[in-house]
């Protein structure tokens, strides 16, 4: 198990209401690195839209893992949900998990499946 906490990816909006580190990537790893945490959740929206060679960078710079992929806020922000009364949301949804999932695959993190 691996000290983690939450950092928001850019295609997130800024919100009060989102609870994770809400600067620059390159700052939230390193604050983390530097107070002692071993991995990151990245709380992120579209994993499509990630940089991944400047992402590995990040990690191989400060030592840290990504530990979990957070998808509350494709609900919150997109208003995606598995539950929607909508076949074409839910469809959607799903979709979205996908490359949840296959983002979660390169670096062998999970998926909080969360408020989805």
């Amino acid at each position: 198990m691996k000290l983690a906490y939450q950092v928001a990816t850019p295609d997130l909006d800024r919100s009060p209401l989102l609870t994770a580190y809400q600067g620059t990537l390159e700052d939230g790893f390193r604050l983390l690195a530097k107070n002692g945490y071993q991995g990151v959740e990245l709380m992120v929206r579209n994993p499509q839209t990630l940089d991944t060679a400047a992402l590995d960078t990040l990690l191989q710079k400060t030592g840290l893992s990504i530990t979990m992929l957070a998808t509350g806020e494709i609900w919150a922000q997109d208003h995606l949900s598995l539950s929607s009364p909508d076949p074409d949301n839910r469809q959607r949804c799903m979709a979205r998990f996908r490359e949840f999932i296959d983002c979660a695959a390169r670096y062998g993190a999970q998926v909080n499946v969360g408020r989805v």
